[in-house]
């Protein structure tokens, strides 16, 4: 056996052995290690810039951040890079906020640029943004245009290491039926969804129909209360539906992460984030997660 051959072998064992490792070591779904902090840094009273942000989270318990800041915040990225980095925070999603035509874009091009600079790998989170005049397009002319947008962005992915979300965020990009049928389009591996409950609305009365059909492409799901023939955002446990549908996300085989929102706009995004953190941890309670729990 040559050398090449050896190596060869010797990656196929370890690749092997993680995979049986990981099979083994599986974490509960909702235990604390699999949750990310999300939605918060445009709405924190607080105004907390990269190294407080990075000290709450680490306060908190949360070692995982999808980034969700507006262009502005943008400008200071890589100090926030830097401070998660200093309290092993993992930058687990970057929200890239962009039309169909990201090409002539040029905060997509800032947000690439600051991950390559600072080689950093992650997901980036696209809420597949449509103008008005696109929802009276014909079918198959809406899907050319958003698959060619995501086609781009898949390819800027890819070259700094990162993947690419189809961001659950209403209108036509966040239906989950269109999802299901752009990452069909696709055919890549490096494109998924990223699944909300606070966009579920218009597909509650199936959502333990829909769910399990994204687990196989969904990269992360995010929490909130849901209060059925009530769009507001609210707070997990605050809601009559999210207890159920909780319990749909544990049966579906999807292992995570999972997304711990701000749910107060206007308030601390701390005290919020802790809110919704003792809101999952009852539900939980009442679910008998005695696995996840210990985490808590």
């Amino acid at each position: 056996m040559d050398r090449r051959t050896a190596l060869r072998s010797l990656a196929g064992l370890v690749a092997m052995m993680g995979s049986a490792l990981t099979a083994t070591s599986r974490v509960d779904v909702f235990a604390r290690q699999n949750l990310l902090a999300w939605s918060f840094i445009p709405f924190d009273s607080a105004h907390r810039g990269p190294i407080e942000r990075a000290e709450m989270l680490h306060r908190l318990g949360i070692t995982k951040l999808a980034y969700d800041g507006r262009p502005s915040d943008f400008l200071n990225f890589s100090q926030d890079l830097a401070a998660l980095r200093t309290h092993n925070i993992t930058l687990q999603a970057v929200w890239l906020n962009t039309g169909l035509t990201p090409k002539t874009d040029p905060h997509v091009s800032l947000v690439f640029d600051t991950l390559k600079k600072n080689n950093v790998a992650t997901q980036l989170w696209w809420p597949v943004s449509t103008p008005k005049e696109f929802d009276s397009l014909p079918e198959e002319t809406q899907f050319e245009q958003a698959t060619r947008a995501m086609n781009y962005l898949a390819e800027r992915a890819r070259s700094v290491n990162c993947s690419l979300g189809l961001y659950g965020n209403g209108s036509w990009g966040g239906d989950p039926e269109h999802q299901l049928s752009l990452v069909k389009r696709v055919k890549r591996h490096d494109v998924g969804i990223v699944y909300n409950f606070e966009h579920a609305y218009d597909h509650l009365d199936r959502f333990s129909s829909v769910y399990p059909r994204l687990v196989p492409h969904l990269m992360a799901t995010n929490l909130s209360g849901i209060r059925k023939g009530n769009p507001e955002l609210l707070a997990i446990g605050q809601g009559d539906m999210e207890f159920s549908m909780l319990k749909t996300v544990r049966d579906s085989g999807f292992h995570g992460p999972i997304g711990i929102i701000s749910t107060d706009r206007k308030g601390d995004a701390e005290t919020s984030l802790k809110m919704n953190l003792e809101g999952l941890k009852k539900l939980l309670q009442q679910m008998g997660d005695t696995e996840a729990l210990r985490t808590y």
